[in-house]
């Protein structure tokens, strides 16, 4: 999975809602999606939106242990804004 994809899915938003967050058309978004180049400007501002991710997942497919571990830190962290502190071990 594209980790912008992955990200739209894990925050519950859209490309329009990205779009919309970043002040530009949708159509940007997908064909960032599509091709994988996103101006550096605009991964900065993806990066403040989405903290799990790193700069170069936004570009990129994931792996499957990319994706667990994204998954893993989003959890954490919204563990820790709700006063909860969680550890989250290898099998």
């Amino acid at each position: 999975m594209n980790g912008l994809r992955l990200a739209c899915n894990l925050y519950g938003t859209t490309f329009s809602g990205v779009a919309d967050n970043l002040g530009v058309n949708r159509a940007n978004i997908s064909i960032w999606n599509k091709s994988g180049i996103i101006p550096e400007k605009r991964i900065h501002e993806l990066k403040m939106m989405f903290p799990e991710f790193a700069n170069e997942d936004f570009s990129k497919e994931l792996s499957e242990d990319e994706i667990i571990e994204i998954k893993k830190s989003h959890l954490c962290r919204l563990a820790k804004e709700h006063g909860f502190e969680i550890e989250i071990k290898k099998l």
